[in-house]
């Protein structure tokens, strides 16, 4: 887990964002698939329930954004590709140093004329993408503390994507690292 963390902080710091992002927003599916959470005896139903209570939890104070729209952006990003929420509601991360704006978060409204000459609103919520993606690898890491530990924590990794140095089928490989 830590190592998948790693490879999220790199790509963000290689400037590969989308890659970051999307890794990112997966972060919640990921911890409560491996640690879920069972206090009530039962598991949550459905993924957005346990995505959701994963980030209240967790990431709510260092995301920026509440656990519903994070879910929603998620499943645009993840399943289609798309920064868009609603029809007209968007989230639009920004890279910190490529404009002179001073801020970490902000709803917009921009108005402007299409090519007909009619008006047109683009609302979206305006967000550090390094604040966020650090946001998210910090709840991680703090959650993993918690979790690191446990029986079910370690039997549902032992199933994660990982390298498996030990694998046989390393050999095959050539040595090279298998997944």
């Amino acid at each position: 887990m830590k190592a998948f963390l790693n490879e999220i902080r790199a790509a963000l710091n290689a400037g590969l964002y989308r890659i970051a992002l999307i890794s990112a927003l997966t972060l919640p599916d990921v911890c409560a698939q491996l640690y879920p959470d069972t206090t009530n005896n039962s598991q949550p139903a459905d993924v957005n329930t346990r995505y959701q209570q994963w980030y209240n939890n967790y990431a709510k104070d260092k995301c920026l954004i509440d656990a519903r729209t994070c879910y929603l952006y998620r499943c645009s990003m993840v399943h289609n590709i798309k920064s868009t929420l609603r029809s007209n509601d968007k989230i639009a991360f920004f890279v910190p140093g490529t404009t002179t704006c001073a801020f970490m978060d902000c709803d917009v409204d921009i108005t402007y004329k299409d090519t007909n000459g009619n008006d047109l609103i683009e609302k979206a919520r305006m967000i550090d993408i390094n604040l966020f993606i650090e946001g998210m690898i910090t709840a991680t890491e703090e959650w993993l503390k918690v979790v690191e530990n446990e029986p079910l924590f370690n039997y549902n990794y032992q199933f994660f994507l990982q390298e498996r140095p030990d694998s046989p089928l390393q050999m095959l490989s050539g040595g090279l690292p298998v997944y």
